[in-house]
């Protein structure tokens, strides 16, 4: 054994030593955060193509279109639901990579601090930079020791992650799939296999996860080709619950009339005939609403595994008829902001949540909340709307100067841009004429990468100018307005 490893392992046993023996806990000392989430993003499957053998060129198609049919009848699944083996494995992984990471950092700091014995400082140098590097080392071996001894119930992790599919042209072999699914930071894996047996075919599909070596499922059947969409439709069925991270019932809902609104424990699944295949098994409350039609709610039993299907029909609500008039008649009738036609008009009464307004240009608008309306007819009188020449004057004047700000605010980023565009063609020109002068092929790439630069930037530049040309041209008809607004209100 050489020196430089006997000291590496002395130091390494006096830092362990003196670390255990002052009993410093994962929590203390600031080595690690208190509060630790592992961010990940979404819950990974991949799907891919299918290993075929004895299979006709005309029956090739099989081995991509399977699998898309497959990723079809479980693209509604968006959200996966981890186990507790799944966040097991999460968090530990996450350990063992901080682990890892501060491990090479100790090696790091170790080859830098060796590298100290060949240097030409100072002995005075080398002893500071010496320690400095000691101090380091040991401080990385305790965080190490301290992620070591973290418990990992401490980890936040989220219990619901959106679901992301990936697609692959090849299948692994049995013995690569945990090796494949680490290259491709796979959650989980559907593979499978086709072959064909004289006139039927042998269809086999595997489910992997990253929590254990061996398929989490396993499926197979046999069957002729027209066959294979209704048994690839079945084993989704039941690969279904692997996706998705719990058990699942299916639930139909058909609607008389057919754009009712479905709702499933408060969160909509559909318009009409809606159709879920990931409802949470068990009681819920089922709500069926339709504006005109009275609301319809239950309380409904799904089976796990299983499939449920109604039929719903609501009875046409009663309401009394509003009549709104108005002198002129022709005029617009809102409750809120909808708008509900012209006067003379008879709608369902507004309710109380709602203000009604009867509006028609040239006239004074007629606003009033609805509940202060008496009766079910209603009779507006517009009044002229009287020209204020003031305020016509001070609208021309703020809508004039708010759009010479913004022509203002636009000249800056042409000019800018055009600074760039001059510094890269600049850069060309000269690269260029390095290349002309001494034939350099780095002189040569860099030049073309300097010419598509300033290409770009004077593109940029122009799309600028015609933005500023566009303002400029609104805020000449806005100073017109504003002139003509001026002299107006100086009229007699």
């Amino acid at each position: 054994m050489s020196r430089i490893s006997i000291l590496r392992f002395t130091f390494f046993f006096l830092s362990i030593l003196t670390f255990n023996t002052r009993g410093l806990n994962a929590r203390e000392g600031s080595l690690i955060p208190d509060n630790i989430r592992v961010n990940k993003d979404h819950w990974v499957a991949g799907i891919c193509r299918l290993a075929v053998s004895n299979l006709d060129d005309r029956f090739e198609y099989l081995s991509d279109s399977l699998p898309q049919l497959l990723k079809e009848e479980l693209r509604d699944i968006t959200e996966h639901n981890l186990s507790l083996e799944e966040k097991d494995f999460l968090k530990s992984s996450y350990i063992n990579d901080q682990i890892n990471q501060t491990r090479n950092t100790v090696d790091a700091l170790y080859t830098r601090r060796d590298e100290l014995l060949f240097s030409d400082n100072s002995d005075e140098q080398k002893t500071e930079t010496y320690n400095g590097y000691s101090e380091s080392i040991r401080e990385k071996m305790q965080e190490e020791e301290a992620w070591y001894r973290l418990d990992a119930d401490l980890i936040e992790l989220e219990d619901i992650l959106p679901v992301e599919y990936m697609d692959f042209d090849s299948c692994p072999r049995d013995r690569q799939v945990t090796r494949f699914m680490e290259k491709n930071n796979l959650d989980i894996l559907l593979t499978g296999k086709l072959e064909r047996l004289d006139e039927l075919f042998f269809l086999e599909l595997n489910c992997y996860s990253r929590v254990q070596e061996d398929p989490v499922y396993s499926w197979s059947g046999v069957g002729q080709e027209d066959e294979l969409n209704s048994i690839i439709r079945k084993a989704a069925g039941e690969m279904r619950i692997e996706v998705l991270g719990r058990t699942w019932s299916e639930l139909q809902v058909h609607t008389d009339p057919p754009g009712c609104i479905v709702s499933l424990d408060g969160e909509v699944i559909g318009v009409g005939n809606a159709l879920t295949k990931i409802a949470q098994p068990g009681y819920a409350t089922l709500k069926v609403s339709e504006d005109g039609y009275t609301s319809r709610s239950q309380q409904i039993y799904l089976p796990g595994m299983g499939r449920v299907e109604l039929d719903v029909a609501l009875e046409k609500e009663e309401s009394e008829k509003m009549y709104f008039f108005s002198d002129p008649p022709g005029a617009d009738v809102y409750f809120g902001s909808s708008w509900m036609g012209y006067t003379p008009l008879a709608v369902p009464g507004p309710d109380f949540s709602n203000d009604v307004k009867i509006s028609l240009d040239g006239y004074e608008s007629f606003h009033s909340p609805s509940w202060e309306l008496d009766g079910n007819s209603i009779t507006v009188e517009l009044s002229k709307e009287k020209y204020n020449r003031q305020q016509a004057f001070d609208d021309a004047k703020s809508r004039f100067y708010r759009s010479l700000g913004w022509f203002s605010l636009s000249m800056g980023a042409p000019l800018i841009i055009y600074g760039i565009y001059q510094n890269q063609y600049n850069m060309y020109y000269n690269y260029a004429l390095d290349w002309n002068t001494t034939g350099s092929q780095s002189s040569y790439e860099k030049a073309l990468d300097a010419q598509k630069a300033s290409e770009s930037s004077y593109n940029f530049f122009l799309g600028g100018v015609t933005v500023s040309g566009a303002l400029l041209i609104n805020t000449l008809f806005k100073l017109k307005d504003y002139i003509k607004a001026a002299e107006e209100s100086t009229e007699d």
